[in-house]
């Protein structure tokens, strides 16, 4: 009966600690889905966190490198006006020192050209005085000429 008994007593304590073991891998697999709710619900909330982060130091460096961009054209443009200004008024000396005209002298010159042309053209659209015809003059008639004297053959011959 002893065997009886540790069998019985082995048996027990190998059902309790199949149980247990059971019972605790349950345990460890329910304790593996919380902590993977749990990563779920504070990773969506961690990386929500980060997009917004990362969002707000993209437009941060968008603007920056706007800024900077600006000042650039600022200065480009600052440069540009300082050089064409510059060849314009060496152009403008060298053409008067040569004697061209420049374009306001020339556009002045057009005006009063346009002016001068109206002022003809309303001159000429006024009626003419009425012109007389001319005179009629008879005709002169040249002076007849006097027919030179018939010559013979013999006078002719002498002459």
């Amino acid at each position: 009966m002893a065997k009886k008994k540790a069998t019985k007593t082995a048996k027990a304590r190998t059902k309790k600690t199949a149980e247990d073991v059971s019972d605790t891998a349950h345990r460890v697999w329910l304790a593996g889905l919380g902590a993977l709710a749990s990563a779920e619900e504070k990773g969506s909330q961690w990386f929500k966190a980060l997009i917004e982060k990362g969002e707000d130091l993209q437009n941060k460096g968008k603007d920056q490198l706007k800024d900077q961009v600006d000042k650039a054209k600022d200065a480009a443009e600052k440069a540009w006006d300082g050089v064409t200004g510059s060849v314009d008024e060496r152009v403008t000396t060298a053409m008067h020192k040569l004697g061209v005209p420049t374009r306001d002298e020339i556009r002045s010159l057009t005006e009063r050209v346009e002016e001068l042309t109206a002022k003809i053209d309303a001159m000429s659209a006024k009626p003419a005085a009425k012109k007389t015809a001319p005179r009629k003059t008879a005709a002169r008639k040249a002076p007849a000429r006097k027919a030179a004297p018939k010559t013979t053959k013999k006078a002719a011959a002498k002459a």
